[in-house]
């Protein structure tokens, strides 16, 4: 059972999502269906980090603090949303998503510290320019036009830049952490891919939302939860202890 339980989450997990794009739900419907998956997400990195006893423990800990803060986010989102209708920018669900990132970054450091305790010159350096060459395309696509935008106030602006800033910083950590690892568990390859599916989910919203069209619901939904959905399968699998 323990071998098939990140499985047999992943299927189950898989029909919700398909019932949260193809099914005409109302608002409230789409807050329980999203945010059951992110809530569950949490869930099985607790689960995972019982049953397979990492030695690393608190580093897994951050990993469940940083998807409950983003759990956190989404709930907030969708309840501003349904109660107001549209979601004001900056709103408190920021707070939550922003924190995220450094809850994330602990854990992930912890992570490397665990399987690369030395001084790594060339992994630092592979990190480092992953981290310039996201910054540089992450630049031409969204800062720029938060920059430029003149409906943005110095806090929104502030804001928009920070999400930019802190994906690139996770992404240099996920770099230097990929460059460390030379065994590679399918937990870990979990793991990768539900970084970069994050990765890729905010740069869509980036890009769609500066063009004013990015909407709830939207194929973006499907990058976010597969953040949710592949971490959560990486700690449940058996290789997690590893």
């Amino acid at each position: 059972m323990k071998t098939t339980a990140w499985k047999l989450y992943v299927a189950v997990c898989a029909l919700v999502a398909l019932t949260y794009f193809v099914v005409e739900t109302t608002s409230l419907s789409k807050l329980v269906l999203y945010n059951g998956i992110g809530a569950s997400a949490v869930v099985a990195v607790l689960v995972g980090i019982r049953r397979n006893q990492p030695e690393n423990k608190r580093t897994w800990y951050f990993v469940a603090a940083g998807m409950g803060s983003f759990l956190t986010a989404d709930v907030v989102y969708y309840v501003l949303e349904i109660v107001r209708n549209a979601v004001p920018f900056p709103s408190p669900a920021d707070f939550f998503y922003l924190g995220m990132y450094p809850l994330m970054i602990i854990g992930l450091v912890g992570l490397l510290r665990s399987v690369s305790p030395g001084r790594d010159v060339a992994g630092l350096l592979d990190a480092g320019l992953v981290a310039v060459a996201t910054f540089a395309v992450l630049g031409i696509l969204v800062m720029d036009s938060y920059i430029a935008d003149p409906s943005l106030e110095l806090s929104g602006r502030l804001i928009s830049l920070a999400y930019p800033v802190m994906d690139v910083a996770l992404v240099a950590v996920a770099a230097r952490l990929v460059a460390a690892v030379h065994i590679r568990q399918t937990s870990f390859a979990l793991m990768t891919l539900g970084l970069s599916s994050l990765m890729v989910a905010d740069t869509i919203y980036g890009i769609l939302n500066t063009a004013g069209t990015f909407q709830t619901g939207g194929f973006a939904d499907a990058f976010w939860l597969g953040f949710y959905v592949l971490i959560a399968a990486g700690a449940l699998h058996p290789s997690m202890g590893e």
